[in-house]
């Protein structure tokens, strides 16, 4: 039998999840057109004789990173966080899925140093050519470490929560196209565009859900 949301609880955590996924469906899109902008400056980047532009390039890169990451946790946090928080109070099953967001939380500034770290030692790869080739070797080192380790958590934390988590909600609700979204999203590991279209799906799924609430009473 296929379930409805009753519990006020589970229709809340149900509508954070619902606009968590619309957020970044948006986020999403203005991403991509932002990379796209900033790749064309990359000769710029390339131009041995105009290192101010270089600079320029690698200061708006991290800018766009800090803008990124503080929109991506404010999504997770306040959306994800939240709704699948509310969800685990009805079904204890969803307690993954919290995990999962505390994991992604903590997991992603350590992304950001790491990249930090990397783009520092590039930025003064260009800014003071003399920099010896075993210094950078070393700053580029602890900086790839520093994002294996970042992204291990994070990649941990995602896939209990962003890939888990639809799961999870199909096996509660019997919406097909938390199914479908949820396997789009397995599946755009090898195929860039499916994560998008997934969470589309999603989106639209758990509104199919949220759909079903039995209409008040007079």
């Amino acid at each position: 039998m296929v379930k409805a949301p009753t519990d006020p609880k589970e229709v809340e955590g149900l509508r954070l999840l619902r606009t968590g996924y619309f957020l970044s469906i948006i986020f999403a899109v203005i991403l991509a057109a932002a990379m796209l902008m900033l790749l064309a400056g990359l000769p710029a980047l390339l131009n041995p004789f105009a290192p101010g532009q270089a600079v320029t390039f690698v200061i708006a890169i991290v800018v766009l990173l800090l803008i990124a990451i503080a929109f991506n946790l404010y999504i997770t946090i306040r959306y994800f966080g939240g709704g699948y928080r509310l969800l685990s109070e009805v079904d204890s099953s969803f307690n993954i899925c919290v995990t999962g967001v505390r994991l992604y939380i903590i997991g992603v500034p350590i992304v950001f140093v790491g990249a930090l770290i990397l783009i520092g030692a590039l930025a003064a790869a260009i800014i003071s050519p003399l920099t010896t080739g075993r210094e950078l070797a070393t700053v580029y080192l602890a900086g790839l470490i520093v994002l294996l380790l970042g992204g291990i958590i994070a990649a941990i934390g995602s896939i209990l929560y962003a890939i888990v988590g639809p799961f999870k909600l199909n096996s509660r609700y019997e919406e097909s196209l938390l199914l479908i979204g949820a396997i789009f999203l397995i599946i755009g590991l090898l195929i860039p565009i499916l994560p998008l279209v997934g969470v589309i799906l999603i989106y639209i799924g758990i509104g199919h859900v949220l759909e079903r609430r039995p209409a008040p009473g007079p």
